[in-house]
C-alpha cells in the first residue's frame, strides 16, 4: 500500500484522461505509455503560470528523459493559457482542463501540483 495523495496513491497506475490541447488536438496520457512523466498543473490566473519556463527548461535538458505535460485548469478556455504560454516561449504539451477533471480524478484542490509517473504507469 502507497502513501494517500488525493485519490491516487504512490504507486497506483496513473489514471488515463483524454483533453483538448492548446492546439485543438486532443491528448490522452496513454499516448504517452513507457515514458516517464512530469504532469504539471497550473492555471492563467495564478502565478503557478510563472513556472512554465522552468518547465520548459526540463523538457529540454537532454540528460533526463522526461516528457512535460502541462494541465491548464483553466475554465476560460484554450486561449487564456495559450497566451501564458506564448509570454513564456513554451512550447509544452498543455491540455486544457475546463471542468476540473483532473482535479476530481487525481484528488488535489490547489494548484500548482506537480505528479510524477514511471515509466511503468
Amino acid at each position: 500500500m502507497g502513501k494517500q495523495i488525493g485519490y491516487v496513491k504512490v504507486g497506483d497506475i496513473a489514471p488515463n484522461f483524454c483533453l483538448p490541447s492548446v492546439t485543438g488536438a486532443d491528448v490522452q496520457l496513454s499516448d504517452y505509455s513507457g515514458d516517464k512523466i512530469a504532469l504539471f498543473f497550473w492555471a492563467s490566473w495564478w502565478a503557478c503560470r510563472d513556472q512554465l519556463p522552468v518547465w520548459q527548461d526540463v523538457s529540454e535538458d537532454s540528460s533526463t528523459d522526461v516528457k512535460v505535460i502541462t494541465v491548464a485548469m483553466d475554465v476560460q478556455g484554450i486561449e487564456k493559457p495559450k497566451f501564458y504560454l506564448e509570454k513564456a516561449h513554451a512550447t509544452l504539451t498543455t491540455v486544457v482542463d475546463q471542468s476540473n477533471e483532473l482535479g476530481k480524478l487525481y484528488g488535489f484542490k490547489a494548484v500548482p501540483n506537480v505528479y510524477l509517473i514511471g515509466s511503468n504507469g
